[in-house]
């Protein structure tokens, strides 16, 4: 059953469609315009897993001039979804990774040891990537930085042997 807005502008025909009720094209218009907005934060999604939330949640479609979009407060309602289903919860602040064959790496919270500042060359496209994901998940990007180097670095028993000191004098 379509819903026409009754607050819709002169000339502009507005509908809210059931999303069980829309078309493969409508439904499609809608996943589209929602990974618009949110593929950003959520990249490692593949479409089985979009579909698969708005199958689950059947929210409304909005149609407006031939395009179905979904409301914000069904944006909303998805990135809770999301959140949800696909995010790691982490225990006690401390994020946990696993690498391919390797336990899980431990990683330390910032400011439990003291920190070396140090300028190192990182690609620019991969400082480009830290921006993106420091601004969409509220972390600061040292904070990235130490959890994937001690990610990598999990993966490799060397990391844990000392390196011999020199003895000269």
């Amino acid at each position: 059953m379509v819903e026409p807005d009754t607050n819709a502008p002169a000339g502009g025909a507005q509908a809210f469609v059931p999303y069980a009720q829309a078309s493969l094209f409508q439904r499609a218009q809608g996943l589209r315009s929602a990974r618009v907005i949110l593929d950003a934060a959520y990249l490692f999604l593949g479409p089985a897993q979009w579909q698969q939330a708005l199958d689950y949640l059947q929210l409304p479609l909005h149609v407006r001039g031939g395009q179905a979009t979904f409301l914000p407060d069904g944006l909303g309602a998805l990135v809770h979804y999301l959140e949800a289903q696909y995010r790691p919860q982490s225990t006690n602040g401390v994020p946990s990774f696993t690498a391919p064959g390797r336990p899980d790496a431990a990683l330390l919270l910032l400011g439990e040891e003291p920190a070396t500042k140090q300028t190192h060359a990182i690609r620019n496209s991969l400082t480009e990537k830290l921006v993106r994901v420091s601004y969409w998940r509220r972390q600061p990007r040292t904070w990235f930085v130490n959890a994937a180097l001690a990610q990598l670095l999990s993966q490799y028993l060397e990391a844990h042997i000392p390196v011999p000191e020199d003895n000269e004098e």
